[in-house]
């Protein structure tokens, strides 16, 4: 049984690559090239559309796949720990930059304790950020590189106002510049 999920997961991730290689191929073509039969084919294609890894886009009566342009190649969006539901939500807040709580219930579809875990787990896993709107906390998806320039702001205002020593201050931005370049 577990052999037959790994070859289950294979087929999905060569139909993702092939997909990502050769945009609005269609439903007919990828089941006479995987040699699947077409139950089967859907299944799998459904599977990758609710992850949001791909699109299909009906060209007349023609389905045609796509790699979904939010998601690419990467869902897990380099954390392979995130849940569907966190994957959803940073497509969300990718999209709607400064988007509140209120909003992400709606377009998530996420009950109110979800999204508050949820953006909970992502803020921790320093993928998003919560900024402020007056008394309105929003979120934004944040970037390996933004979140190094925040960083290296912050430690540089801190040695300017002599909060932090020369030592203290050569070494986190050693450190910020090492993890950005991993």
């Amino acid at each position: 049984m577990k052999r037959e999920r790994e070859n289950l997961n294979d087929t999905r991730e060569e139909l993702a690559s092939y997909i990502a290689d050769n945009p609005g191929v269609t439903f007919s073509l990828l089941k006479s090239i995987f040699q699947i039969n077409p139950g089967t084919l859907r299944y799998h294609l459904e599977y990758l559309e609710g992850e949001d890894r791909i699109k299909m886009i009906k060209r007349g009566n023609r389905k045609c796949y796509y790699m979904d342009p939010v998601s690419g190649l990467d869902p897990d969006h380099g954390h392979p720990d995130l849940n569907l539901h966190q994957r959803r939500m940073i497509r969300v807040i990718k999209e709607n930059p400064g988007i509140s709580r209120k909003e992400l219930i709606c377009l998530t579809k996420q009950s109110r304790e979800e999204v508050n875990y949820n953006l909970r787990r992502l803020k921790e896993k320093k993928v998003i950020w919560k900024v402020m709107d007056g008394g309105d906390p929003c979120y934004e998806y944040i970037t390996k590189e933004q979140l190094a320039a925040e960083m290296m702001v912050i430690i540089l205002e801190k040695f300017l106002d002599d909060e932090m020593d020369r030592a203290t201050f050569v070494m986190l931005k050693r450190k910020i510049e090492e993890d950005l370049d991993t």
